[in-house]
C-alpha cells in the first residue's frame, strides 16, 4: 500500500490564518484518497531556510529513509523549501530522488527522478527564486522609505503600541491598555532596584502575560526596559537616522534613564543584589533551577562568596521577610553529597535499566541519516561561498564588475553565509548535547556504589553542564528540598528531604522499584 504525507507549511505563525487561501489539508486529502493513498496529515510552522528548525521535516525524511513513505502533498514545491536555500533544498531533493518519492501539489504530479519534472522542477524553482527577490528588494525599499520618515516598518509594534494602517501608509499609535502595562513595569523596576526576574515574576503574579500570552521573563523585560520608543526616540536597522516622536512618548526621560543604571549596576557591583542574576544564570551552578526553598518552597538562586556557592530563597531576597520567614540558605558543599549519594545508589541499584533509559534519551540527539547528509551539505556550500567571495575578488581586481556591482553580489553571498552557519550550528549544539550525554553514561558505568559516587562528584566539579543534563533527567525542576543540621560544634551536613522524580523515571517499572528502600518521603 502506497502511504502518503500531506505536509502542510507555513514559515510565521502569523502566516497560519493564511492557509485558508487554499485548504491544504482538504485538497491535500482528496488527492491522497482519488489514488488510493493511505495518508496522515503533518502540519508545520517552519522558515524554508533551515532544516533543523522544522523538526517534522526532518522526521518525514527518515521516515522517507526508512521507506516507510512513497508519497509527499504539497500545496507548492517551495513548501519543502525556499528556492534560495539550495543546501535545504538539495538535501530534501536527494532524500526524494534517493528513495523514488512521488511529489504531488495542488495541481501537478511530480517524479525528480524523470528528467522532464526535474527539469519542470528547476524552472519552477528559478522562478520563485526570482520573484521571491523581487518582492524582498520591493518590500526593503519600501522599509527604508518609511523608517527615513520615523514611521512604523512592520512586524511586532510591541507592548503599548498598536499598528494601523496598511503597506506604505502603516504607522503606530499609543494602546493605552498597553501603555499603562509598560509604566507599571518601569515602576516596579524601579522599586526592585533593577531586577528583570523579580519584575517578570511580579507581573506574571498578577496575571499580566505578554506577547501571545505567555508569562513574562526576564528577557523580555529587559527588552521592554531598553527600548527607546517609549521615551519618543524613533531607531531601527533600515536607517541611521534617529528621530524623535514625541507623541509615543510613555515612559519619561529621567524613569527611563534611572531604570537603565538600576540594571546596569545590579550587573558590575560585587556584593549588590545583582547576584541573584548573576547567581540565577543556569549551568553555570549546578542546583540552581532544582532545590527550592525549605520554608516558602520558592526557587533559590545562587551566589558565589569568598569562593564558597551558597543558594538562597529567592521570595526573600526580592521582598523580604514579608514573601519567606525565616528565609533559607544552604551551602552547595553540604547539600552535593546527600544527592549524589542518592544518585549513586539509585543508578547502582538498577544499573540496567537506568544505563538503557539514558541511553534512550541520548538516542535522540545523535545524528539521522537526514542530518549527516544536511551536514555535508552545508559542509559542501560553505566551501562553495568561500570561493565565491575569492572569485568576486578576483572580478574586481581584473575590472570585470565595479565595486559596486561586487558590493551588491557579496552582500548575497554574506547572507547565504549566515544562514549556512545557523544551520550548522543547530546540529553542532544538538552534537554538544549528545556529547553531555554521553558523560553521563560513563559515570552509569561504574562497577560499585562508590565509583559511581566519584565520579558524580568529579562530573559535578568539573562537567558542571553534563551533570545539570544528569540531574534533570532524574529529577523535576524545582522539586529538591534539603536542609541543613548541625552535627557538633561547627560541623554541619546536608540532609535530602523531598524529591519529585521526572516523568522519564515515573514511566519506567522497573526503576521506581529502588524508591521503596530509600526511606526518603516520596512526592
Amino acid at each position: 500500500m502506497t502511504h502518503a504525507i500531506i505536509y502542510d507549511r507555513a514559515s510565521t505563525n502569523k502566516q497560519e490564518d493564511n492557509w485558508s487561501r487554499v485548504n491544504a489539508k482538504e485538497v491535500g486529502i482528496r488527492i491522497a484518497e482519488q489514488n488510493g493513498f493511505t495518508w496522515e496529515y503533518v502540519k508545520e510552522i517552519g522558515s524554508g531556510t533551515t532544516l533543523t528548525g522544522r523538526p517534522k521535516m526532518l522526521a518525514i525524511l527518515d521516515r522517507i529513509a526508512a521507506r516507510e513513505v512513497q508519497v509527499l502533498i504539497v500545496q507548492e514545491l517551495d513548501r519543502l523549501a525556499r528556492p534560495e536555500e539550495a543546501v535545504v533544498y538539495s538535501t530534501i531533493r536527494n532524500t526524494i530522488m534517493d528513495y523514488g518519492v512521488i511529489i504531488y501539489t495542488h495541481t501537478s504530479r511530480v517524479d525528480l527522478n524523470n528528467d522532464d519534472d526535474d527539469f519542470v522542477a528547476d524552472i519552477t524553482m528559478s522562478v520563485a527564486k526570482k520573484e521571491r527577490r523581487r518582492i524582498l528588494k520591493r518590500v526593503k525599499r519600501g522599509k527604508q522609505a518609511r523608517a527615513e520618515s520615523g514611521r512604523f516598518t512592520g512586524g511586532f509594534a510591541g507592548l503599548g503600541y498598536a499598528a494601523v494602517g496598511a503597506g506604505k501608509n502603516s504607522d503606530l499609535i499609543i494602546d493605552r491598555e498597553g501603555a499603562k502595562i509598560v509604566r507599571l513595569i518601569f515602576k516596579i523596576l524601579d522599586d526592585l532596584g533593577g531586577n528583570l526576574w523579580g519584575t517578570a515574576k511580579h507581573l506574571n503574579s498578577l496575571g499580566y502575560t505578554g506577547f501571545l500570552g505567555k508569562p513574562f521573563t526576564a528577557n523580555t523585560i529587559r527588552w521592554i526596559a531598553t527600548r527607546k520608543l517609549y521615551i519618543g526616540i524613533f531607531e531601527t536597522s533600515f536607517t541611521e537616522k534617529v528621530i524623535h516622536r514625541p507623541e509615543l512618548q510613555i515612559i519619561s526621560v529621567d524613569q527611563f534613564n534611572r531604570v537603565q543604571e538600576l540594571i546596569k549596576l545590579r550587573g558590575t557591583i560585587p556584593g549588590a543584589k545583582a547576584t541573584v542574576k548573576k547567581g540565577g544564570v543556569r549551568g553555570r551552578y549546578i542546583f540552581t533551577g532544582f532545590i527550592v526553598c525549605g520554608n516558602c518552597g520558592g526557587p533559590m538562586v545562587a551566589a558565589k562568596h569568598r569562593g564558597k556557592v551558597s543558594y538562597q530563597c529567592v521570595n526573600y531576597r526580592t521582598y523580604g521577610i514579608s514573601a519567606c520567614s525565616p528565609s533559607k540558605s544552604y551551602r552547595e558543599h553540604l547539600i552535593l553529597p546527600p544527592i549524589v549519594d542518592f544518585l549513586a545508589g539509585f543508578m547502582f541499584d538498577q544499573l540496567a535499566a537506568f544505563h538503557a533509559a539514558i541511553n534512550n534519551a541520548a538516542a535522540q540527539y545523535g545524528k539521522s541519516i537526514t542530518e549527516e547528509a544536511l551536514e555535508a551539505a552545508i559542509q559542501g556550500e560553505l566551501a562553495s561561498v568561500q570561493a565565491g567571495k575569492q572569485r568576486l575578488v578576483d572580478a574586481i581586481s581584473l575590472g570585470v564588475l565595479t565595486t559596486e556591482e561586487a558590493a551588491e553580489k557579496l552582500a548575497e553571498l554574506r547572507e547565504h553565509e549566515q544562514r549556512l552557519m545557523v544551520e550548522i550550528a543547530s546540529v553542532a549544539k544538538k552534537a554538544a548535547i549528545m556529547a553531555q550525554w554521553q558523560q553521563a553514561l560513563e559515570t552509569v558505568k561504574g562497577k560499585n556504589k562508590k565509583e559511581i559516587s566519584d565520579r558524580l562528584f568529579y562530573m559535578a566539579e568539573h562537567k558542571t553542564v553534563a551533570f545539570r543534563r544528569l540531574l534533570s533527567f532524574v529529577f523535576k525542576p524545582n522539586s529538591i528540598r534539603v536542609r541543613t543540621e548541625r552535627l557538633k560544634g561547627n560541623q554541619w551536613s546536608g540532609v535530602l528531604e523531598e524529591y519529585e522524580i521526572a516523568e522519564t523515571i515515573h514511566n519506567s517499572r522497573n526503576l521506581l522499584l529502588s524508591f521503596e528502600t530509600t526511606g526518603l518521603e516520596r512526592v
